[in-house]
């Protein structure tokens, strides 16, 4: 006579078959990750000969309603060691106090240019570097943020390092850092993505199409710059940043890509509210491709990777799914955490739960997407019909 089995018996039996799997899903973190630790080199390491003439460089900074940052921020640039420099901040439509900031500098190597209106079709932060790069003299032209904090020397390091290898196109990864361990584990998992998504270490490879750009540090030669169809043809691109690398690179540009973790830092995130928030427009138009189910799904996977070890904790027969990735989180953080100012225990710690801080967002962002019907980024509403037509890099 065949014996009957246990209903609750065959439910855990598939639980555990379920949860046997889950750790498969880190791979791609562990691997990609391992690998831009082990293919990246920093700027630092970095000693090129200095050239018989220091070319002209353009910084140019968009800012929009930055009254928090935007005083250390060009400090910061104007500390910078540079024989041959000039600085133009864009004033993107600030309602704070921005404007008034920068007109207490009298600094005579810094343009203030001011933008009143936005026109139609275009991303207010890429309008504000068109507008910018009308301004430069430079030979060479350095696109960043008004946050950033560059060391004195990171200027002619770099352009020393392109003279020498003879580059249009320089892309640096800053230290990113968050004093919110939360939040510092959301641009951790972020950069992961990234990672994945961009390989980076393979953007000087002119065979590969993969490209990358850093809202940071973009530098190119204006000579190249001026070879491709310029900011218009990326007027409707939420990543305008890795979209300059990509136009530079489909222009026949030769792009590198270094870290600077000890010469350029930013706070990209200050708390886990602002990282929600900075993170919407990203994780909707660029993850989930204004795609509800592409979103739902993104933020499925993502509860996955944080839910189910810690739910296998208590409901598995065998601990080695939740040791597994625990194991692969810590090996994660591990390579990531050069980029961040956490201790490396900490992040470890937060790295699953980071993957359920991202399922949140990524599905506050899909759901508030679809039902307003565009992307809110620094004030300004844009359609994703529009937002969509204007995609240029597919992650």
């Amino acid at each position: 006579m065949q014996r009957k089995q246990n209903p609750e018996h065959t439910i855990m039996h598939i639980w555990d078959i379920i949860i046997t799997c889950i750790p498969v899903l880190w791979i791609p973190f562990v691997w990609y990750t391992r690998e831009l630790r082990k293919k990246s080199t920093d700027i630092s390491n970095q000693n090129p000969p200095h050239p018989t003439r220091w070319p002209m460089v353009s910084i140019v900074v968009a800012a929009c309603n930055e009254e928090k940052t935007i005083q250390e921020g060009l400090n910061s640039l104007l500390s910078i060691d540079y024989p041959n420099l000039e600085i133009i901040v864009v004033n993107d439509r600030s309602t704070d106090n921005t404007k008034n900031i920068i007109e207490q500098f009298t600094d005579k190597r810094l343009k203030k240019v001011h933008i009143d209106t936005l026109p139609s079709g275009w991303l207010g932060k890429v309008h504000a570097l068109h507008k910018g790069i009308q301004h430069t003299t430079g030979e060479w032209v350095l696109f960043t943020d008004a946050d950033i904090h560059f060391s004195n020397a990171s200027v002619q390091k770099t352009i020393a390092v392109c003279l020498e290898k003879n580059l249009d196109h320089l892309t640096l990864l800053p230290r990113m850092y968050s004093d919110s361990i939360w939040a510092q584990s959301c641009i951790s998992i972020t950069l992961c993505f990234i990672a994945i998504s961009q390989k980076p270490w393979h953007v000087s490879n002119p065979e590969r199409e993969e490209a990358i750009g850093a809202g940071a540090f973009n530098l190119v030669r204006k000579e190249a710059f001026l070879k491709t169809n310029g900011f218009e043809w990326l007027k409707m691109e939420v990543a305008d940043d890795i979209g300059l690398g990509l136009m530079m690179k489909q222009s026949g540009g030769k792009s590198h890509f270094y870290t600077a973790y000890e010469d350029i830092r930013v706070e990209w995130y200050p708390s886990l509210s602002s990282a929600v928030r900075g993170l919407e427009k990203n994780a909707y138009s660029q993850i989930a491709r204004f795609s509800l189910l592409r979103g739902l799904l993104f933020s499925g996977a993502a509860a996955i990777l944080g839910l189910v070890p810690l739910i296998s904790i208590f409901g598995s027969y065998s601990p080695w799914p939740t040791i597994a990735c625990v194991i692969f989180a810590v090996y994660t953080a591990h390579q990531i955490y050069p980029i961040s100012k956490i201790s490396k225990i900490t992040l470890s710690l937060s790295f699953v739960i980071g993957n359920l801080l991202l399922c949140y967002i990524g599905l506050r962002s899909t759901i508030l997407g679809t039902l307003r019907g565009g992307v809110i980024w620094r004030g300004t509403v844009y359609p994703n019909a529009e937002l969509k037509k204007g995609m240029r890099v597919l992650f």
